[in-house]
């Protein structure tokens, strides 16, 4: 990148090889100032959802998690890091990746209609850590309808070792500045207590749907538990993205339930006139739902 920045990401190979080292859990999201030899922004440590390949299993959570547990919602957008340049005296916005691409772009459009960006400055400028926005725009949609803002996630140091500040200091920067915040929706107790809500991916009656929680205990342990209607609009959405490339009829046969299975020959029919390529899979959703289709339960 420009201005001696060098990005450092895992590959796709380690994703879906499951190749993970201690290196590869923190390339997501670093920047490094190459020059001065300092780490410029930072995200999260990477953390895998819940019995996802191995990881999170019942029996290791069991005897692993340190109580209590806090619940904190999960929002369906993309990360966006924030953070305060000294080499350019600038402010640093960056998607996963890149400071220079369309995302990153993204993210700086909506942290600029929705956020007070002087307080954010004055802090990062007294402060060698990285803000961590969850960017929601309909210009980058993904399965859950959000609204259109920059929820903040955490603020995070620029180390090499992952340390970020207390909720309840993230709340109260936020709620002194008008920026939305990640919701603290349960705190749990006991292995007894989470257990069902981990059977059931489901925490609290949120009123709508959602794409889920991470969940992280007393010791900083990070997952992710998603929600059964997510995961089924998400394995939609790559159908749809199936049916697009291919214009075959898919194989219903080994589809969860009849609502699938009819939501995915509405596609087909969509795909026939031309119409599905041009739609988001929460567009699919809306049209199949005015159409008079039944949608899936969002707390099942």
């Amino acid at each position: 990148l420009k201005n001696n920045i060098s990005s450092f990401n895992f590959t796709r190979d380690v994703f879906n090889s499951d190749a993970w080292d201690d290196i590869c859990m923190i390339a997501r999201g670093l920047f490094i100032d190459t020059y001065n030899y300092r780490i410029l922004a930072r995200g999260f440590v990477k953390f895998f959802n819940y019995a996802e390949k191995g990881h999170n299993t019942p029996k290791w959570l069991r005897e692993h998690l340190a109580w209590p547990v806090s619940c904190y919602r999960k929002y369906n957008g993309f990360l966006g890091l924030v953070s305060w340049n000294p080499a350019a005296n600038e402010l640093f916005i960056a998607s996963k990746s890149t400071n220079d691409g369309d995302h990153s772009q993204l993210a700086a459009d909506v942290l600029k209609r929705y956020v007070s960006m002087d307080a954010i400055i004055e802090y990062l400028r007294a402060h060698n850590c990285t803000m961590l926005f969850e960017i929601c725009t309909q210009k980058d949609s993904h399965v859950i309808h959000e609204p259109e803002g920059a929820v903040l996630l955490a603020i995070v140091h620029n180390t090499i070792n992952f340390k970020d500040e207390p909720y309840e200091a993230v709340k109260a920067f936020a709620e002194q500045h008008g920026i939305m915040y990640k919701k603290l929706d349960a705190v749990v107790n006991s292995w007894e207590e989470l257990e069902p809500m981990l059977e059931s991916k489901w925490v609290i009656d949120t009123g709508s749907a959602c794409e889920g929680w991470v969940l992280s205990d007393a010791n900083g342990y990070n997952l992710k538990l998603k929600t059964n209607y997510y995961v089924k609009w998400r394995r939609l959405r790559t159908i749809k993205e199936h049916i697009e490339r291919n214009d075959n009829a898919v194989n219903t046969a080994n589809m969860p339930d009849g609502l699938f299975k009819s939501i995915i020959l509405y596609m087909e029919g969509l795909n026939r006139h031309e119409l599905l390529a041009g739609m988001s899979i929460i567009q699919v959703r809306e049209a199949w739902l005015s159409d008079g289709g039944q949608d899936f339960l969002y707390n099942e």
